[in-house]
């Protein structure tokens, strides 16, 4: 029961992070690709982090990655202790 409640986690927050880091890149090109086009209607320049919201979505967008990243890191790591166990016990 334990097994099935991990796997399903897992998936949970794989899934949620691979939605969320999808989301927040396309919102911060979307961003800046409607505040460029402001910007040359209106003879004017733009930056990536002009905005404070511009930042906080990039360092979240940074922050999930990473979280993904070692979340892989850490399932690798698990699947590969179960599996020597599994063979110590098979012997």
């Amino acid at each position: 029961m334990k097994r099935i409640y991990n796997f399903f986690s897992k998936k949970f927050i794989f899934g949620f992070l691979i939605i969320m880091i999808f989301y927040l890149t396309v919102g911060f090109i979307a961003a800046y690709i409607i505040l460029s086009a402001i910007a040359n209607q209106t003879h004017s320049t733009i930056s990536i982090f002009e905005n404070w919201w511009q930042l906080l979505i990039f360092i979240l967008d940074i922050i999930c990655v990473l979280l993904l990243g070692l979340s892989i890191f850490s399932m690798i790591k698990t699947r590969k202790k179960e599996e020597d166990v599994y063979e110590e016990a098979k012997d």
